[in-house]
């Protein structure tokens, strides 16, 4: 399975993409804003294809195992100067902590930076299509132009 994670438009603190699945939108994602030195928690992911894996630990693994039964969460692995970057629920940059976060709708907040809304929505119709999936073949995650 191939996930492509196209930026829409950037401020200095965040970044808009689409998410799509096969070519079909599936929601969108709110992430830090661009840094040519990496700050901690407040850049996104470079651009590149990485591999989308399973996580069975973490914070957002047992928040989500408890709040929706869910049996694993989504790690975005080997990403270049970056740690545990996880697909989770939150609506601004200062949810991210460096990682994207998938939401329904998007607006713009009074700095101008962009937030989403609904994210658990997004997040859970994320998780269904992904999750029977990644037992059976490898899924990557392409963050692109």
């Amino acid at each position: 399975m191939y996930i492509n994670v196209q930026i829409i438009a950037e401020t200095k603190n965040s970044t808009l993409s689409s998410l799509s699945i096969e070519g079909v939108h599936i929601c969108f994602v709110i992430e830090d804003g661009f840094r040519l030195v990496k700050e901690l928690g407040q850049t996104r992911i470079p651009y590149g294809e990485y591999e989308l894996i399973k996580r069975f630990e973490g914070r957002h693994y047992d928040q989500y195992s408890k709040r929706f039964k869910h049996d694993c969460t989504f790690q975005v692995a080997n990403v270049p100067k970056f740690k545990w970057i996880m697909l989770h629920i939150g609506n601004t940059v200062v949810h991210t902590d460096g990682c994207p976060l998938l939401n329904t709708g998007v607006a713009v907040d009074a700095n101008g930076d962009y937030r989403g809304t609904q994210s658990a929505k997004a997040y859970l119709k994320f998780y269904d299509i992904v999750r029977p999936v990644i037992d059976e073949e490898k899924v990557f995650i392409n963050f692109c132009r």
